[in-house]
């Protein structure tokens, strides 16, 4: 891969998704999470464009206008209707097959089809396994188009997300955890 400008540009990109990548997955509330992980994704969309990987572009745009939806409805402790991200799903698809340009685009549909799946999850703990899902399907997409930055994104969020499934596991949807019985 040639290092144009554009290319370094789109790894400064990568970089600025990683961090908020990352600090989405320590946040306690889904309504939090999501917004962070937007405004990350609209990073990783203006990677892909600088890559020109359009399948990237394409459908993690339709993924971040997914997640606004999700976030503005999370924060009113709403969940985005289930037909809504059927539809999400479907466009998803058939935006894939019209941009479908090799095998490796596969690993961007599985990404999001996966992604719509932990926005249907109200639990922040579902949520983070989905989307630790969701970026191994992105890891094997971004190490193929020369997105170098966002596999150090992938990498750290699969990290960081497994840190916070560890420290929120067991908390009630409050972040408190559960009682336990006191010995008389």
């Amino acid at each position: 891969m040639e290092i144009t400008l554009y290319f370094i540009i789109a790894q400064i990109f990568g970089s600025l998704t990683l961090s908020f990548s990352v600090i989405s997955v320590q946040m306690k509330k889904r309504a939090n999470i999501l917004t962070m992980f937007a405004i990350a994704g609209s990073f990783a969309s203006v990677a892909y464009f600088l890559l020109e990987a359009h399948s990237g572009l394409v459908l993690n745009t339709i993924g971040v206008v997914a997640t606004i939806f999700g976030a503005v409805l999370a924060r009113k402790d709403k969940m985005l209707p289930k037909w809504s991200l059927a539809v999400f799903a479907v466009l998803t698809i058939g935006i894939w097959a019209m941009f479908y340009e090799s095998l490796i685009d596969i690993s961007v549909l599985l990404a999001q089809v996966v992604y719509f799946g932990a926005l249907a999850f109200k639990n922040p703990n579902l949520v983070r396994v989905m989307m630790m899902s969701n970026m191994i399907c992105w890891l094997v997409y971004n190490a193929f188009v020369g997105a170098y930055a966002n596999v150090a994104n992938n990498v750290f969020f699969i990290i960081s997300d497994t840190i916070a499934l560890v420290r929120y596991r067991g908390k009630k949807k409050s972040g408190r955890t559960k009682s336990k019985k006191r010995l008389s």
